[in-house]
């Protein structure tokens, strides 16, 4: 992706039932059953607006509702649904869709319409981080519940699909209920150096790993694509808005906003972290200052408040003082709104899930 590429993300849900024949899983998968789908679409910005393309969204999801998708697509796995998907959207450049069918488990495809797989698992650890200051909180003994997202593209056979549950498994029992500074390879359990850890065991099986994604709690995570790091925070606002992008609107919406700051750097040899998550948040404080319970439209130095002028202007007061910032999202609401890719991005692909 280019710098200063603006990208719109836009997600919608329904329900329906599905009997997939070549389901890993064949005594579940060829069974009539259901699931709450969630569908994300993100397409370059200068091919449609973010509202045609929630609205474009909505009304294909609409097709999809209270159906049996059999009657609608031939083989509606996770991966023929996105497949499918991104046919509805192939005319949009760039276009990236994803399907998540459950919690722990979804597909995607790639711009050159190559199907992958995603799936997650949760554990639940201690650890400690004993490079850092000692009277820094990440030194002392403590917990989390981690998520881990995989990310894999599947060849012709689709072995992967099978391999993928197994290594999932694997990798559970010997992370959960453990201290991880005592596994081998751990001693410096961050969440950089266990997303390597975590790579470095199943690549040897999937060679098509795409990512793996380390998250210590809701808000915040690490990607790894087997070459370098990429950082995320979220921090939340709530923020007040004109129903039109234009000020002088009479009408006023509110959001729950939620701005993702990615940073991308090497990581540290002796730390074992980019940077610090609760460092980036201090930083950024003086934006949310400015942002949370305001009216969006008495922001000095803006010229309306629509989700692309927003993180414009989010960018230009961040850009200074979080100089490893490579990339901002910005959700009007959950997970649905704008991107802007900055310098030193270090992937061209959207992982839109979590």
């Amino acid at each position: 992706m280019s710098v200063n590429q603006l990208r719109f993300i836009a997600n919608a849900s329904f329900e329906a039932a599905r009997s997939i024949e070549h389901d890993a899983a064949p005594s579940r998968g060829r069974s009539l059953h259901g699931h709450s789908f969630l569908v994300r679409v993100s397409a370059d910005g200068d091919s449609q607006d973010f509202m045609s393309l929630k609205l474009r969204l909505e009304n294909t999801a609409a097709i999809l509702d209270y159906q049996f998708l059999n009657d609608h697509i031939v083989e509606p796995s996770d991966t023929g649904l996105a497949f499918w998907l991104n046919e509805k959207f192939a005319d949009l450049e760039g276009v990236q869709c994803a399907v998540r069918s459950s919690y722990r488990r979804g597909a995607f495809v790639e711009s050159d319409e190559e199907l992958c797989i995603w799936q997650s698992f949760r554990f639940e650890a201690a650890h400690w981080l004993p490079n850092v200051p000692v009277d820094h909180q990440c030194a002392r003994m403590h917990g989390h519940g981690f998520e881990i997202f995989l990310y894999v593209k599947l060849g012709v056979a689709g072995e992967e699909a099978t391999i993928l549950p197994r290594l999932i498994g694997e990798l559970k029992a010997e992370l959960d209920g453990r201290t991880l500074n005592h596994i081998s390879g751990l001693t410096n359990p961050t969440s950089e150096l266990l997303a390597v850890w975590i790579w470095e065991r199943c690549h040897s099986e999937l060679s098509s790993l795409l990512g793996v994604t380390v998250m210590e709690n809701s808000s915040s995570g690490c990607h790894y694509n087997g070459l370098a790091h990429q950082i995320w925070t979220d921090i939340y606002f709530e923020a007040a808005v004109p129903a039109l992008p234009s000020a002088s609107s009479s009408e006023v919406l509110g959001h729950s906003y939620c701005c993702r700051l990615y940073l991308s750097s090497t990581v540290d040899e002796i730390l074992g972290w980019t940077v610090d998550y609760g460092d980036v948040k201090l930083k950024f404080d003086p934006i949310y200052r400015q942002l949370d319970h305001h009216f969006l439209a008495d922001l000095a130095d803006i010229k309306d408040t629509s989700l692309e002028m927003l993180v414009y202007w989010i960018k230009e007061k961040a850009i200074s003082d979080i100089p490893l910032l490579s990339k901002l999202d910005l959700y009007e609401t959950p997970k649905s709104g704008v991107s802007l890719t900055l310098s030193g991005a270090n992937s061209d692909r959207d992982f839109l899930f979590p």
